[in-house]
């Protein structure tokens, strides 16, 4: 019976002892999750103490990070009245295995109290403030960044809402590099960036510069293929024109020193008054997003161990090629720019001169033709703009295979008409159809110019026969059609002309002015009655005649930068000085020029008498500027003190002692 017991005895002293063995391990492996927690001060001064709060979890060998890892970084302010800033950090993230996992968040406010001031409510103590919040979010994947990254920082006044400084929107791929998609926007000076890399790091497709300046938006795109920069287009109030254009070869750096040589065009034309400083920042868009995140880090030393290396991206090399076309590229470009030069002369005169025979017959056959020359005219613009680069000074930064057939897929295959015939609006379809995918770009671009002079002969065509049907008598038929070839001679005339090439805006109005003067008597002149055409039109040929002989002679105009140059050497004004004193003269005086003569010339005269006034004009313009470029060389300093001050221009001309009137 004793025995019974005593076996009874230790069966339960077993069994409490592998329950006591249980427990302990259990409670060890328990311990070896506690969460650790660290409290201490980092600094104390004049009425405040910084303090550090950081607490994780370790695994069982105390080694390796695992479970949630948070640090807090804030002040304890002991005196409300001696604080001058606040400010607190806080990181949050998780690791497996002593990796970053999940979700990643870097947060940071500060805020700057003023003095206290009482609050209209008896016995309380108001604290006026203005502060700043900047935060990191994004994902972690085995240690590496993965998915979309965000950037905010704000900036807060007292009673406001917050506005945004700066938003940064990044994408990295499963091996934690930058890819896909980016965006970027700054408050100051007013700017977006947005484009993406490919797989290899390198900018892919379109890196967009949006500027806001003085409410108007313009926009810069520089495009890449293969890592390449491929082009450059700048667009102002939907107008879009090609800048600059590239192909193969040559290996640079974007630095300051090469931007300024590569890209004038696209920031003198579309940024004239932005300082340097800030053209140089645009032409570096990926700097921006560097200093984004590199600017987090330097603002919060305290955690910079803790943020991902990998952010720490460096802008590729973008590599900016040169072209040398060979001899048969630049005949063919030479041969189709002069063939849309023509063909664009001789559509601009079929127009002016149909319109009036379109309001005076109202038949909805020549105003379906008019519809369609207006759509051929704009067609035929768009290409000669584009061969007018490929021909112009930046040939040697244009790959012309791979210009075309980038503009090729921009071409529409067909285009509705849309016209009205007694106040319906009609429509028709028009197709182009200019050769196979399989042929070269020259192939296709050489059918399609061929076919827009199709086109434009058979618009000019039926527009003649429409005109006959309308039983036009045959002398002012003649008459009329020597008035057609005198209007494109003169365009071609002007267009082939060049003056002064200091200014080019300014030296523009001399022919110009030429130009407008002929639309103005063709105007006039679709206004008329058919007997009245017919004894004005022997006027308009003699005017058109005497206007394309004198666009024909060598002006003196023309003969100016010697003397400028000459007036330049002899001068002992600042360099800078004497060219901004020159530009703003022939700017005041031209522009007064051009608005005073053209406008006010044929609604009072007939031709003669208005082409006789506007050539005795024409003759004082070069008078003019023989006495300024004289005064400029006379008295410098005199006439930059006549020039900076407010006079008209009548009265700077009186007072410079120029005897030639604008009335």
């Amino acid at each position: 019976m004793m025995a019974r017991k005593e076996q009874g005895k230790a069966r339960r002293l077993c069994f409490f002892a592998f329950v006591t063995c249980f427990l302990f391990s259990a409670t060890g492996y328990v311990v070896g999750q506690d969460l650790y927690s660290l409290t201490d001060t980092l600094r104390e001064g004049e009425g405040y103490i910084v303090q550090r709060s950081f607490q994780y979890q370790l695994s069982r060998k105390d080694t390796l990070r695992q479970g949630k890892y948070e640090l807090f970084l804030r002040p304890h302010v002991k005196d409300t009245l001696h604080a001058r800033k606040y400010a607190y950090e806080h990181l949050r993230l998780t690791f497996r295995k002593d990796e970053k996992q999940g979700p990643y968040l870097l947060r940071s406010f500060s805020f700057f109290p003023a003095l206290p001031q009482l609050s209209p409510e008896a016995g309380s103590i108001r604290i006026p403030y203005s502060g700043s919040q900047a935060e990191i979010l994004g994902q972690y994947e085995e240690d590496r960044p993965v998915g979309q990254w965000f950037l905010r920082e704000y900036r807060q006044e007292e009673g406001e809402p917050a506005d945004t400084v700066r938003l940064l929107n990044a994408s990295f791929n499963q091996e934690g590099i930058l890819n896909k998609q980016f965006y970027i926007m700054e408050e100051e000076p007013g700017q977006v960036l947005s484009g993406g890399f490919n797989t290899e790091g390198s900018l892919a497709d379109t890196l967009e510069v949006r500027v806001s300046r003085e409410g108007e938006e313009v926009r810069i795109a520089y495009y890449f293929d293969d890592g390449l920069l491929a082009g450059v287009t700048g667009s102002e109030g939907g107008f879009v024109q090609p800048v600059y254009m590239a192909g193969n070869l040559a290996d640079v750096r974007l630095q300051e020193h090469a931007l300024d040589s590569l890209f004038p065009d696209v920031l003198s034309y579309y940024l004239p008054d932005m300082p340097a400083a800030e053209k140089i920042r645009l032409l570096q868009p990926l700097q921006t997003l560097v200093q984004s995140f590199a600017k987090l880090q330097a603002n919060h030393s305290s955690l910079v161990s803790e943020l991902p290396v990998s952010l720490n991206v460096q802008p590729p090399t973008v590599r900016l090629p040169m072209y040398k076309p060979d001899k048969r590229e630049l005949a063919f470009i030479q041969e189709t720019y002069s063939r849309l030069s023509s063909l664009q002369h001789q559509a601009d005169s079929l127009m002016a001169l149909s319109a009036f025979n379109l309001n005076r017959y109202r038949d909805r056959e020549l105003a379906s033709l008019y519809a369609r020359g207006d759509l051929l005219l704009d067609r035929i613009s768009r290409q000669r703009n584009i061969f007018e680069v490929l021909s112009g000074p930046l040939q040697q930064h244009i790959n012309p295979e791979w210009f075309m057939r980038r503009r090729l897929a921009e071409i529409s295959l067909q285009d509705t008409v849309t016209y009205t015939y007694n106040d319906e609006l009609l429509k028709e379809t028009v197709d182009f159809d200019f050769g196979k995918e399989s042929l070269s770009p020259f192939e296709q671009y050489q059918a399609y110019v061929q076919q827009l002079e199709e086109e434009f002969g058979q618009i000019s065509s039926q527009v003649d026969e429409k005109l006959t049907e309308q039983q036009i008598d045959v002398p002012l038929k003649e008459r009329e059609e020597q008035i057609t070839a005198l209007a494109a001679e003169i365009e071609r005339l002007a267009d082939s002309l060049q003056l002064n090439l200091y200014n080019p805006e300014v030296s523009s109005i001399y022919k110009h002015s030429f130009v407008e003067f002929k639309d103005r008597l063709l105007q006039q002149y679709g206004q008329l009655s058919s007997a009245e055409r017919l004894e004005q039109a022997d006027q308009l040929i003699s005017c058109l005649k005497r206007l394309a002989a004198r666009l024909e002679e060598a002006p003196q105009l023309a003969q100016s930068e010697q003397v400028v140059d000459q007036a330049y050497m002899e001068s002992r004004l600042n360099p800078y000085t004497y060219t901004e004193m020159r530009v703003r003269l022939y700017e005041r005086l031209f522009r007064a020029y051009r608005q005073t003569l053209v406008p006010y010339l044929v609604d009072r005269m007939l031709p003669a008498e208005s082409c006789e006034d506007f050539l005795r004009k024409a003759d004082n313009l070069e008078v003019l500027q023989r006495y300024m470029l004289d005064a400029l060389n006379k008295n410098p300093k005199r006439l930059e003190r006549r020039v900076r001050s407010q006079d008209g221009p009548e009265t700077l001309i009186r007072k410079l002692g120029i005897p030639v009137f604008l009335k």
